[in-house]
């Protein structure tokens, strides 16, 4: 799987950009994967991203339109700043809205 990783030229937010955090990775329907490192509440900011990047990208297309935002969404996975493994904390077949699963991975 090839990860676009978003640069720090595409963040609005402080944090954004500043050292620390986890890493994000997010894998859409379409098989296409983006990569976010520096993520210090991913719950807050995923949320954010992925409704920013369907709105842009996915529903423009009038039969793309799906109900909830994790329609969109294969899987996520989280690099945590104190670990090399990357684990994955949500999928199509769980049962809780992604930023629940990302909740307990604050930073800050």
């Amino acid at each position: 799987m090839k990860i676009f990783w978003v640069g720090d030229k595409h963040r609005s937010h402080p944090w954004s950009v500043r050292p620390g955090g986890n890493t994000v990775i997010v894998l859409y329907k379409d098989s296409k994967c983006y990569g976010y490192d520096k993520v210090k509440r991913p719950d807050s900011y995923m949320t954010k991203v992925i409704g920013e990047t369907i709105k842009r990208v996915y529903s423009r297309n009038d039969n793309y339109r799906m109900e909830t935002m994790e329609e969109y969404l294969e899987e996520i996975f989280i690099l945590k700043p104190t670990s090399q493994i990357v684990e994955r904390v949500w999928s199509k077949n769980s049962r809780v809205k992604f930023s629940s699963s990302l909740e307990k991975f604050r930073t800050e």
